[in-house]
């Protein structure tokens, strides 16, 4: 099992050891155009004071970190949010914590802060992570065609989006 944490600055360097093990395109995949390679601390600290944020660094069992992830750009008139910055340590990858984490997040977005729409950006060659979000009942709102060049490719971004109404009896259930 995992939990969660609100994310502070105790959690910047070993989320900057993550990011930056990878490569840039790792770094843009995860983060799109939030953060420049090589991630550093300044970066971290002003994603870190989002007003419209709840940023989390992800623990397992065992106490150990294994993710970071964020509902971003809440907005409680229109009750709606983003899920973003989704990342799993490297040695928690393929271990199923990507759907734990989903079904965490949409927990509380609906029945903890009351939203209505919860949405998300994936690229569209991430085939993975869009089938996991159509098992949690996201449907695909629109495409961004070319929406980022990426070593002198284009591609493409998917924008997604899960309603209460559509909120599986799975999800409820956490």
């Amino acid at each position: 099992m995992i939990y969660f944490k609100k994310f502070t600055t105790d959690d910047i360097p070993q989320l900057i050891k993550w990011i930056n093990a990878g490569s840039e395109e790792d770094m843009f995949l995860w983060s799109g155009i939030t953060f420049t390679f090589p991630i550093d601390e300044k970066q971290l600290l002003h994603y870190a004071g989002e007003s419209d944020a709840e940023i989390y660094s992800i623990w397992s069992s065992d106490h150990k970190p294994c993710g970071h992830a964020a509902l971003r750009k809440i907005d409680t008139y229109h009750r709606s949010a983003r899920i973003g910055k989704l990342f799993i340590a490297p040695e928690y990858r393929g271990l199923g914590i990507t759907p734990i984490i989903l079904q965490k997040l949409l927990y509380h977005s609906f029945s903890v802060m009351n939203l209505n729409r919860v949405g998300l950006g994936v690229f569209a060659d991430n085939e993975r992570a869009l089938s996991i979000y159509r098992r949690f009942g996201f449907h695909i709102d629109g495409r961004l065609r070319d929406y980022r060049r990426i070593n002198d490719r284009y591609i493409d971004l998917i924008e997604m989006s899960v309603l209460y109404r559509e909120f599986t009896n799975r999800c409820r259930s956490v």
